[in-house]
């Protein structure tokens, strides 16, 4: 897999169908983004967005708990090893062979398409329902000291698996020299993109304003489109179709609070506004000028 990775062709796809996943996991939330007297989803509009969650791995009952504590363990035991073989960890990312591939999959599976799932776990804990119970446990009573102690935990968590995913990530994909190498020094974006995923998770879905995703969309979009971000233009492109694959969703939620059907209906242009954005980047690389890219490491 890591050969896999610096192949051009095949690390594109390999790159592309791991946004696509996770920008399907973040966009579970989608059924959350409104609130219950402005307005709601039809009910093809909810199976989408169920169906979604079953990707996020956003269960409730006994398997939240399951999922809860694994994503502490990876996330506070990854974080460990990395500070502690951190020489070696960056050496093996240069080479070929096991140990290149452990951290390969750790990079991509683990805090790549497990951020999401681990990031919703551990937010999760947060929330209470109506009888004061833990909202997707049950068994545990709010404001009770297992609660609290949960939240302390997840805490340290969710800090862990923001840590590895957005920018150790990053740093090790950019020194691997595959297709997602920097584009120059820019070095911020696929931070900023993790920030969005967690914006979504723990804010813009949970205040139930949908504007505020917007605004989020449209802030990483531009930037995006200045600073290019990628030296490879076709992973720059898959990264602006999930942002507005992002905006399109919000988009419509915001157009539930006016109309339930008209803001469901809209989600059919979901995909449409992904090719949009994907063709866009092209278009803005065109009239790019260039310039050779070279990363700081490299000076």
């Amino acid at each position: 897999m890591d050969q896999l990775m610096r192949n051009p062709w095949a690390g594109r796809c390999l790159v592309s169908l791991f946004a696509l996943f996770e920008h399907a996991q973040v966009m579970s939330y989608g059924n959350r983004m409104i609130e219950a007297d402005q307005g709601n989803w039809t009910s093809n509009a909810k199976d989408l967005f169920d169906g979604l969650a079953k990707l996020a791995l956003r269960f409730t009952g006994d398997a939240y708990m399951v999922i809860y504590v694994l994503s502490m363990l990876l996330s506070l035991l990854g974080l460990l090893l990395y500070v502690v073989l951190l020489p070696k960890i960056h050496q093996w990312n240069r080479q070929s062979g096991f140990l290149a591939l452990s951290v390969l999959f750790a990079d991509y599976v683990i805090f790549g398409l497990g951020f999401v799932p681990m990031m919703s776990a551990l937010s999760e804990v947060q929330y209470c329902n109506d009888d004061g119970k833990l909202k997707d446990y049950t068994s545990t009573v709010c404001w009770d000291h297992q609660q609290l102690s949960m939240l302390v935990f997840a805490f340290f968590g969710a800090s862990a698996v923001l840590l590895m995913s957005a920018v150790v990530g990053p740093i090790l994909k950019s020194e691997r020299k595959g297709v997602e190498m920097r584009w120059v020094d820019e070095a911020y974006f696929p931070g900023l993109m993790r920030l969005l995923d967690v914006g979504i998770i723990n804010i813009f879905a949970a205040v139930h304003h949908a504007y505020l995703g917007i605004t989020a969309c449209c802030v990483l979009i531009i930037y995006l489109a200045l600073f290019q971000c990628y030296k490879d233009n076709f992973i720059a492109s898959v990264k602006m179709a999930v942002l507005w694959g992002d905006l399109w969703v919000f988009i419509c939620a915001q157009e539930v609070t006016n109309s339930n059907s008209k803001g469901s209906d809209l989600l059919a242009g979901w995909v449409p506004a992904m090719l949009f954005g994907y063709c866009l980047m092209w278009v803005v690389w065109v009239f790019r000028k260039k310039q050779p890219a070279k990363l700081a490491l490299e000076k």
